[in-house]
């Protein structure tokens, strides 16, 4: 029975996490996502819309530009443009969040607030509040920084792996209590 539970709750996690759903392997194993027609991605130099015809690899993912002149500029400091190369990940669905920018724990779906067309996700509703709160500079520090990025997304297969362990952990700690509660009735006064 556990093993149905399991189950079901990493299929449940894996669809909720965006992107995992339209993810598919490609010929040579690694995961591509689809990307809606309806996403139009950010150019990350310009932050007009990007279309295909030009593209740089960034993590494990591709940025769009808008023009020849945008990904050159993006290329000579990349760390520049970085938190709009990483909010784009997320946008077109290469990546997916696993964690709040805010506590680090593992997201609930249910609290969620939208920053520049992309959803963000957080832990608890007070999470949510604090990030609210802030600036949108500050705001995109918090979720898309370097350190941000690479703490709190990852792919979507992964962050779908990372929210199951999530879900897992509860289960185990509420089984330990019960087998020490279990040893301590147990014993004769």
């Amino acid at each position: 029975m556990k093993q149905v539970w399991l189950l079901t709750a990493v299929l449940g996690l894996a669809l909720m996490v965006p992107g995992v759903a339209d993810s598919k392997k490609t010929s040579s194993g690694k995961s591509s996502s689809k990307t809606s027609k309806s996403v139009k991605p950010i150019c990350p130099v310009t932050g007009e819309e990007a279309g295909t015809r030009y593209s740089s690899k960034w993590h494990d993912g591709k940025v769009y530009f808008a023009a020849s002149a945008a990904k050159t500029q993006f290329g000579k400091t990349p760390d520049d443009f970085a938190q709009a190369a990483n909010h784009q990940l997320v946008m077109t669905r290469q990546y997916a969040q696993h964690s709040c920018p805010m506590c680090s724990k593992a997201i609930r779906r249910s609290h969620q607030s939208s920053l520049r067309r992309v959803g963000v996700y957080f832990s608890s509703d007070e999470c949510r509040r604090k990030f609210i709160d802030q600036s949108t500079d500050k705001k995109m520090s918090l979720a898309f920084s370097d350190k941000a990025f690479e703490e709190f997304f990852s792919t979507p297969e992964d962050a779908a792996k990372v929210l199951a362990k999530a879900a897992e952990k509860p289960q185990k700690t509420s089984s330990k209590k019960k087998s020490s509660s279990k040893s301590s009735s147990g014993k004769k006064k």
